[in-house]
């Protein structure tokens, strides 16, 4: 499998003479002396020959065929969260299983992310998606994510009045800030009131 550890070919010739191993594509296996590194996934021919000396005659040539299997790769998309009215924070998603060193960056064709959500979305759970992805190296699996909404922070301020002593009291009147998309106080489930003692 990609990502497996270097290792070591065996075998031999009737009479003790050397082997020497090749490979059919080092692109995806190299070989030094009888080591095999693994390069990446794919399907590739080892050869191994014994080229005689001066009492032995060439033998003929042996090959194997070797096939490195993708590894699994883990792609998800990370849970977020926002307040109602805001705009979408940016979606992103987190690979397990990377090896070698490799890093999101040499994927082929990352997964692409969405939500439903918008702007003028309503509080709640909306999933984030993953869908697609593909790579030479990696057979790539995905896990979806959740974006949270939260209620959006409303000020409710009782605005100062003043009056003459002994007149009646003013109309007592409320002002808001913090209302998104537009809105105003006829969206509120249940309005505030006002008064004073």
């Amino acid at each position: 499998m990609y990502g497996d550890t270097p290792f070591t070919l065996a075998g031999s010739s009737n009479y003790g003479l050397p082997l020497v191993f090749t490979s059919s594509n080092p692109a995806i296996a190299s070989i030094s002396g009888s080591t095999v590194t693994i390069n990446r996934a794919g399907t590739v021919t080892i050869y191994a020959n014994q080229p005689g000396n001066t009492t032995h005659c060439v033998a003929p040539e042996i090959s194997q065929i070797v096939t490195i299997n993708k590894a699994p790769l883990t792609s998800t998309a990370n849970n977020i969260f926002k307040n109602y009215g805001d705009i979408n924070p940016s979606l992103a998603i987190t690979y397990t299983g990377l090896l070698n060193g490799d890093n999101s960056s040499v994927i082929d064709v990352p997964p692409s992310i969405s939500t439903s959500a918008t702007t003028l979305s309503n509080t709640g759970t909306y999933p984030i998606a993953l869908s697609g992805g593909t790579d030479n190296n990696y057979i790539i699996s995905r896990v979806n994510g959740t974006l949270n909404i939260n209620k959006a922070n409303l000020i409710v301020t009782a605005n100062n009045a003043s009056k003459i002593y002994g007149s009646a009291n003013p109309l007592l009147s409320i002002s808001y800030s913090g209302f998104k998309n537009g809105e105003i106080v006829t969206v509120l489930d249940l309005s505030p009131t006002v008064s004073t003692l």
